[in-house]
């Protein structure tokens, strides 16, 4: 990968490239699906992929599992997203977002699939961020609920009741309803 031979120049206290490179097979899609799922954005995701990665490999740190790994690099991969979506670059650029012409004949059922997905996806994204959190790590991360409480550092019992309430939401919001505060 080109970004790991950029990091010939690096110190005693930074991890060895290929150390690096196998973190990067072992986890780049995850973090750039992560990173996408909460940006919407593939360069600003694969941007956030790349500091991701960056940071591994200056910080150099030890892990226990590869469990504690990957829930490392989730909780750093999701915290970067968050201050991506707070920057003031991203609050003052309004892209547009034109819907493309639904296409007529035998694939109008796969649209129809594809744009109940895509419907889905918008109000997990819409969901507010304790709810995301857990409903993307649980549905597309395939964590479980004491996974996410120790990536989260939250109660499970949290988790849970997290998931419940954002599933409510979810179901209201596909309806067309609006939802309880």
């Amino acid at each position: 990968m080109l970004f790991v031979l950029a990091l010939d120049e690096f110190c005693d206290d930074t991890m060895s490239p290929e150390t690096l490179s196998a973190i990067i097979d072992r986890y780049g899609q995850m973090i750039l699906r992560t990173a996408y799922m909460y940006l919407r954005d593939r360069q600003k995701a694969e941007d956030v992929c790349q500091e991701v990665f960056l940071r591994v490999f200056r910080d150099n740190r030890a892990f226990d599992s590869e469990e504690h790994e990957k829930a490392f690099l989730l909780r750093v991969t999701i915290n970067l997203c968050k201050d991506q979506l707070k920057s003031f670059w991203n609050k003052r650029i309004v892209l547009d977002d034109t819907k493309e012409p639904v296409p007529e004949g035998d694939i109008a059922d796969k649209v129809a699939s594809d744009e109940a997905r895509r419907a889905l996806y918008e109000s997990v994204l819409a969901l507010p961020e304790a709810f995301k959190d857990v409903v993307l790590l649980y549905y597309y991360e395939g964590y479980n609920t004491r996974e996410i409480s120790e990536t989260l550092k939250i109660p499970d019992a949290t988790v849970r009741s997290r998931l419940k309430r954002a599933r409510e939401r979810l179901l209201t919001n596909m309806k067309g309803g609006a939802h309880r505060a």
